[in-house]
């Protein structure tokens, strides 16, 4: 029982994409917060660094984590639109993390489910369930895609998976945003975390330098929070990066080893060894497809 607990206190870890500088407005124009946001991380986008190749703002406080990153994409904005519209598409890749066990969704397409696990091949059926409710937007210079879920493991609430894109100066411009609302229990889950297995482990941004010129990277429940969005981050790029034909076995192989390059040019986000990934993806890859054929059928 104590392991089991223990389980889902490192769990949580998973869900740790925490918190941006900018956070939701009920109500605002999205369009003109997107192009708020561009004008404010472009020369971040337009002038990367070896230490920070691309926006990324975290942070996290005792009732929210929530957190963003910013891209170009090689895409059109109708291009964007036509991939992730589809929830379909959305669990071809969800499950590159590492932590995403098995996504399934509903016929009608606004029901997806994660099943959230540690950093090692698990079963669903020993994985966290997580439903979200899944929805897309489109104007005429602007497209959305969000996932919601209201409840989450130990006491959480409201968790939002949530991709923007604008066209702006011939470029399209993509923002991630994931959020969710702390608890008492997912708090103490972190504290854990942190004085044992995520000890000493560094997050992704440079923070300053140290005497000899060295990186200091960010480190405790940030460094959690930078390490999973950056693994989100790497899983919808993947995804819009690949040529090989949508949903194919081929594209998922592709991606698969495409996610795990990417996570390689930072030691930090190691867990374990490639051919250990896909042995656990592949078989992770099989149980999604047995579940979904049963997928919501008591929803």
């Amino acid at each position: 029982m104590r392991s089991k607990q223990f389980g889902l206190l490192c769990l949580m870890c998973a869900f740790g994409v925490h918190g941006p500088a900018l956070a939701e407005t009920p109500g605002s124009d999205p369009t003109a917060a997107m192009q708020a946001l561009y004008e404010r991380v472009r020369s971040t986008l337009d002038n990367p660094t070896p230490e920070n190749p691309f926006y990324l703002d975290a942070s996290s406080t005792e009732e929210t984590e929530s957190g963003e990153a910013a891209v170009y994409l090689p895409l059109s904005l109708d291009e964007v639109a036509s991939a992730l519209g589809p929830v379909s598409n959305w669990c071809n890749i969800m499950p590159l993390h590492i932590n995403v066990k098995t996504c399934t969704y509903n016929q009608a397409g606004d029901l997806m489910n994660l099943y959230m696990g540690r950093k090692f091949y698990q079963t669903p059926d020993d994985a966290f369930e997580l439903t979200y409710r899944f929805k897309t937007h489109k104007s005429d210079n602007y497209f959305a895609a969000i996932a919601h879920a209201e409840k989450g493991p130990l006491k959480t609430s409201d968790y939002q998976i949530k991709l923007e894109f604008i066209s702006i100066d011939g470029k399209t411009f993509a923002r991630i945003f994931v959020s969710n609302q702390q608890s008492w229990m997912s708090r103490k889950g972190m504290e854990v975390y942190l004085s044992t297995l995520g000890k000493g482990k560094r997050g992704i941004k440079v923070i300053n330098l140290d005497k000899q010129g060295e990186p200091v990277y960010s480190n405790g429940a940030i460094g959690v929070a930078e390490r999973n969005l950056v693994r989100y981050y790497f899983a919808f790029m993947t995804f819009f990066n690949s040529s090989v034909e949508s949903g194919s076995a081929e594209r998922y192989e592709h991606q698969l080893n495409d996610w795990f390059d990417r996570t390689e040019t930072y030691p930090q986000l190691y867990e374990m060894s490639r051919q250990e990934y896909l042995d656990s993806k592949r078989k992770e890859r099989e149980n999604q497809l047995v579940l979904q054929k049963t997928a919501f059928a008591n929803k």
